[in-house]
């Protein structure tokens, strides 16, 4: 795949995630992660407009909110 960089070492410890989450942050591959979350989330939010109004309906779209203010 064009554009990605791999590692063949056992990636473990504290430090070494956190260099990690610094490589995908700086090659953006946070903001595309979110970006692609927000275009399911918009598709999700579509899809349970469609249902009849029901408390699994509810729970749903709750779940939905939930997990996109994470995000924020």
């Amino acid at each position: 795949v064009t554009g990605v960089q791999t590692c063949a070492l056992p990636i473990s410890g504290d430090a070494a995630i956190a260099d990690v989450v610094d490589i995908v942050t700086e090659c953006g591959g946070l903001d595309v992660a979110r970006a692609q979350g927000e275009r399911y989330a918009a598709e999700a939010e579509e899809a349970l407009r469609d249902l009849p109004a029901s408390e699994v309906q509810r729970s749903l779209s709750d779940a939905l909110a939930y997990v996109i203010d994470r995000r924020a």
